[in-house]
């Protein structure tokens, strides 16, 4: 037992040494990580906000990756927004987007809608496979989900992004959407509710975002 112990914490401990999470807001630095990212086969897109700053913005960080490697960017504007939608364009359909709140990545930017609604994109909504799975759990928000998933105890997003500390953990929990993807796409084949998820709530998101 004391072996075996032993075996999870060095497994634990190398998982963490070899998971990268990259803080920029330089575009050269972005696209290069970017490149990276475009081999895998699935991979977390979530975008968070925060209380307005002095110039009005509230969005506080755009986070891409898998669960080796994040790339966070910090206060992101519309030429790294850009960037960010000419790699989802490009990348291979069979490339999955998992992320937490379709709708609300909508309507961050619009052609999030326009890649949903005509399949360019391949997206999986981990909140709204959760709700089909299980509609009486109280509470669908994204660290519910993980904990509730993955049987972890995370606790909350934060509410504000000012050191590189917040911006890391964002990165930490980024880097579990593709195992919460997995563990959700299970339980809706459990529950037999795939084609529910599948055909009725996920056409759903881009109609409801433009009502």
């Amino acid at each position: 037992t004391v072996i075996s112990k032993q075996n999870v914490f060095l497994q634990e401990k190398t998982q963490k040494q070899q998971k990268q999470i990259v803080i920029t807001r330089d575009i050269d630095v972005l696209t290069t990580h970017l490149t990276r990212l475009s081999t895998q086969e699935k991979m977390g897109v979530i975008i968070v906000d925060q209380q307005p700053d002095l110039f009005g913005a509230t969005m506080a960080a755009v986070a891409l990756g898998d669960h080796q490697f994040v790339v966070v960017i910090s206060h992101p504007e519309e030429k790294h927004l850009k960037v960010i939608e000419q790699f989802l364009v490009e990348l291979n359909k069979e490339v999955l987007i998992v992320t937490h709140d379709l709708k609300t990545l909508c309507h961050h930017h619009d052609w999030f809608a326009q890649y949903a609604s005509s399949g360019s994109v391949h997206f999986f909504d981990t909140m709204l496979a959760s709700y089909v799975v299980n509609s009486s759990q109280h509470s669908h928000d994204l660290i519910t989900v993980a904990n509730t998933q993955l049987h972890l105890k995370l606790h909350e997003l934060p509410t504000a992004y000012l050191s590189q500390k917040e911006y890391e953990y964002l990165g930490e929990v980024i880097s579990l959407l593709p195992s919460i993807a997995e563990t959700l796409m299970d339980a809706l084949k459990k529950t037999q509710v795939v084609s529910v998820y599948e055909e009725i709530e996920l056409p759903l998101v881009p109609v409801l975002y433009r009502m």
